[in-house]
């Protein structure tokens, strides 16, 4: 099977595609891509199938079929747009009964813009120094090629748990190891005092032959006589009994830690010497290289950079763990090679079994060369990183206006679309507000998330059909004492003009109009904005106030630049804190207008009270109308919703055990949700503890779902927790 790139200049290049997985030992130094020039792909084969897929590194191009020339090709665009560095082609093909196939192309040369390139070393290095696990998120792989769901291929990625693994059973087993490791008595050669010898052999016998200094007299009679004078030995060589900790299964277990030492140590060695092969660029790619683009390997020496660093963090650490262990087995470990023969004591002594298990899985695993590491080389596209570049910027910029980071978690929305392990939504608190930043939340047409109040309307008047869900890259929900605000925010990798001309209208129509609040005649988004990569600090807004009102137009529509390094944190910074100020004014707003309604409620009251001639049924009835309005403005100023309350869960109140129907209504039992904190012990059954290490890594209580406790003597669901 062949690819045919058609390129910007009509001239054509080919591509040979086969079933072996590309290799940075091999990259094809022929060819040299752009990411922003239009290109054409053809594919050409002679086999037969039934269904045809073309992908540029993990995403899927369309493709169509051309009668003419009976060959599948895509329509002339930048299909390497957002690639950076290195990039593999590959084609899936079903021919039917569940015969599919892949094949791929060496990896291809991709040359970027001086400005993308500039821009995406400095991504890299910020989101490298930022999230603890980098490598897993910008670094894309197909799991089935990564030996991740078959072990038949050890990859870099289950190689490291299985480390982990073998970390935490030494850890967890040197207690046992301590106070019950292998032992058996031998005899060994000691020279004793007589008074403690127990036998006396023919090397007893030789031994003070050979010490005569050794005798000493005595007035006794001995059997030592010499020159009419009797000799007695003050010492003896004879054999004493000990204990030996220098067994096969003691050995074996050094052994094991030293094995995997040992493995590591090469893996860093060959990654670092990957690093300085790759560094050297062939003149036949810099020659085609204008001065325009440039061509670096950072994403590669990041990727490897990492991966060392992993290694040498895990071998430090097996390194301490092997000098713990050689102190209490006091013995030398074997080199073990492969997998060590099952004794007795690994089938029945369980410290000495679950560590044979974790050489069992070692050894069965078997091994990787570079190529298979290879497979995981696939850098995720550069709007991808941006999206992880914008989320750690955002979260910065909000703790720098003064709110302190609460809660870091992971929602799933979608178990069968959640393939990250990343963190989704954070929390801040201060200046009486909460803030809670979403990571590409659902926004579903027939259900609501857990604690935004945002649902689809359901059509796409960009596309003209009906959808079930939206997922904005950013939510930003401001909520006061009696209100919600939403910012909804799109990251874009792109310039100024896509953004203003292309991505705003699109994002403007879907976010503003076809987004509502449950519950409420108009939605709480007071602002949809798009956010991309720029090298000055810029905002812009998209709505005008040519006749000079005194109130700003909501929702509204802006777009902002993100600049790198700590000037582009400072200045995002500014630009949130303008955001924030919009929730400032509203809520200004609304105590104002509390306010007026209290001052003319208290008026009406004084002015019914002066009438003169009132009877007093009138006075009574002024009196219950008064307090009557007066009591509804209680209501209204103390903001009781169930969503708000302390007490609140899941739709239950934990106080009462019911259902929660407190939507402005007076509640005796309320109790803001910021007003306490929830209590992180507690002796209920409900209350979950989870471990890491030996340590409490969280809590949670079952019945409510709260990362803590409402307090026993205050919820219904208190189980108390049975004697042991």
């Amino acid at each position: 099977m062949r690819l045919c790139i058609i390129q910007p200049d009509g001239s054509s290049a080919e591509v040979l595609l086969n079933d072996n997985h590309p290799s940075l030992e091999t990259v094809n130094n022929d060819i040299l891509l752009f990411e922003n020039y239009l290109y054409k792909l053809i594919v050409r084969s002679e086999e037969s199938f039934d269904s045809i897929e073309l992908f540029v590194g993990d995403y899927s191009v369309p493709l169509i079929y051309n009668a003419s020339t009976g060959c599948y090709e895509t329509e002339r665009d930048t299909v390497f747009s957002g690639c950076f560095d290195l990039i593999c082609v590959s084609v899936n093909i079903d021919s039917g009964y569940g015969d599919e196939r892949v094949y791929c192309s060496k990896y291809l040369r991709i040359a970027t813009t001086k400005q993308t390139a500039r821009q995406v070393e400095q991504m890299l290095g910020e989101i490298e120094n930022n999230l603890p696990n980098f490598l897993e998120i910008c670094f894309s792989c197909s799991r089935k090629k990564a030996g991740l769901i078959k072990n038949d291929i050890r990859s870099i990625w289950n190689t490291l748990r299985m480390i982990d693994e073998i970390i935490s059973v030494y850890e967890g087993n040197y207690g046992y190891f301590r106070n019950h490791k292998k032992s058996v008595i031998e005899q060994e050669v000691a020279i004793v005092d007589v008074k403690s010898m127990r036998k006396v052999d023919q090397e007893s016998l030789i031994w003070i032959a050979s010490n005569p200094d050794n005798l000493t007299g005595t007035e006794k009679e001995s059997v030592i006589k010499y020159k009419e004078k009797y000799y007695a030995p003050a010492k003896i060589k004879t054999y004493v009994s000990r204990y030996s900790y220098d067994t096969y299964e003691n050995k074996v277990v050094l052994g094991f830690l030293q094995s995997v030492i040992g493995y590591i140590n090469n893996q860093i060695g060959g990654l670092s010497r990957e690093i300085l092969e790759l560094k050297n660029i062939p003149d036949s790619i810099i020659i085609q290289l204008p001065n325009t683009h440039e061509l670096t390997g950072r994403c590669i020496y990041v990727y490897y950079k990492g991966v060392i660093e992993r290694y040498e963090k895990k071998r430090d650490l097996l390194q301490e763990l092997y000098y713990r262990y050689i102190r209490i087995l006091e013995c030398v470990g074997d080199n073990v090679v492969g997998l060590p023969k099952l004794t007795n004591t690994f089938k029945q002594v369980y410290h000495y079994r679950i560590c044979y298990e974790c050489m069992v899985k070692w050894f069965e695993a078997g091994d990787y060369t570079f190529d298979h590491l290879n497979y995981l080389f696939k850098l995720k596209t550069l709007s991808r990183i941006f999206e992880y570049y914008c989320l750690i910027k955002l979260q910065t910029a909000v703790v720098q206006n003064g709110y302190i980071l609460t809660e870091a978690s992971r929602v799933v929305y979608d178990i069968e679309d959640d393939p990250e392990e990343i963190n989704n939504k954070y929390i801040f608190s201060g200046h009486g507000y909460e803030l809670t930043l979403f990571y590409e939340p659902l926004i579903w047409v027939n259900r609501l998330n857990e604690g935004m109040n945002l649902y689809s309307t359901g059509y796409n008047f960009t596309k003209c059909k009906w959808n079930d869900r939206w997922i904005p890259d950013f939510v930003l929900k401001i909520e006061t004492s009696m209100n919600e605000y939403y910012y909804i925010l799109d990251a874009k990798y792109s310039n100024t003009q896509n953004v203003k001309k292309r991505y705003l209208p699109e994002l403007v129509l879907k976010y503003s109009s076809q987004i509502a609040s449950k519950d409420k005649f108009f939605s709480d988004v007071i602002g949809v904005g798009a956010i991309y990569p720029g090298d000055s600090d810029k905002m812009y807004y998209f709505k005008k106030n040519g006749v000079n009102s005194s109130k700003q137009s909501l929702p509204k529509y802006f777009s902002l630049t993100i600049v790198g390094e700590e000037d582009g944190s400072i200045a995002l910074r500014d630009r949130i804190s303008s955001l924030l100020d919009v929730v400032d004014a509203l809520e200004a707003e609304v105590n104002l207008i509390a306010d007026e309604n209290k001052e003319k409620v208290i008026h009406e009251r004084n002015f019914s009270n002066s009438k003169e001639g009132n009877t007093d049924v009138n006075l009574e009835k002024a009196e219950q109308e008064g307090n009557s309005i007066s009591s509804s403005k209680k209501i209204d100023e103390t903001g009781m919703y169930g969503k708000r309350c302390f007490y609140y869960s899941r739709g239950m109140c934990l106080r009462q055990k019911i259902r929660c129907t407190i939507e402005g209504n007076m509640c005796e039992l309320y109790e803001h949700k910021n007003s306490r904190e929830l209590i992180k012990e507690e002796s209920c059954r409900n209350f979950i503890r989870y471990m890491r290490k030996g340590k409490i890594n969280r809590v949670e209580c079952s019945a409510s779902g709260l990362p803590g406790c409402v307090g026993s003597d205050k919820c219904k669901f208190y189980l108390k927790k049975k004697k042991k």
